[in-house]
């Protein structure tokens, strides 16, 4: 799982792509691309952020995420533990 791309339901119900850096049966934690890419060549960067297992869901790229349906296309990670 660590990093597969996920799309975390952020504040306002915005669909955001992330990389997974650990998770464990309630907690995901995430971070961006770019800066998983930092983290994982042992750079300095921002720590990954936890958000609960029901805000994150298995990427799609065919899911247009500006759609205002996105949550109903995507599988929650919920589904995958």
């Amino acid at each position: 799982m660590k990093g597969d791309k996920v799309i975390v339901r952020t504040f306002g119900n915005k669909p955001v792509v992330c990389r997974v850096w650990e998770s464990d049966s309630e907690i995901v934690a995430v971070c961006s691309p770019q800066n998983f890419d930092t983290l994982v060549k042992g750079e300095e960067g921002l720590w990954p952020v936890g958000f609960p297992r029901k805000d994150v869901y298995l990427y799609n790229p065919t899911v247009d995420l500006k759609s205002k349906t996105v949550w109903s296309k995507l599988t929650n990670l919920m589904c995958k533990f």
